[in-house]
């Protein structure tokens, strides 16, 4: 199986004119909400490629029950970008 830098090299060699390409990654679980019940909410790991082979983190979590996401500002690793994830967002109602 290819490895993710082989595949990005592979798509950008074959002239498809994508000039942005990124790996996503979705996790599933549950988390716990202020008033103690439990919402199922769907996470999303976009990693980015630039040239350099470094890869950008970017993370948007949603609330699979109530339709609340919450976004961050993405960071050079997953640890940055976790941290500033806005995860209150997903205490809020959503908007109509």
């Amino acid at each position: 199986m290819e490895d993710d830098k082989s595949i990005i090299e592979l798509v950008q060699k074959c002239d498809a004119k994508i000039f942005e390409f990124y790996r996503v990654r979705r996790y599933k679980g549950y988390r716990k909400m202020p008033d103690d019940s439990v919402h199922h909410i769907t996470m999303e790991v976009l990693e980015d490629s630039t040239d350099d082979a470094a890869y950008r983190f970017q993370v948007t979590v949603k609330d699979d029950d109530t339709g609340a996401e919450a976004t961050g500002n993405g960071g050079d690793d997953m640890r940055t970008a976790l941290v500033t994830l806005h995860w209150g967002d997903l205490d809020k109602p959503p908007v109509q």
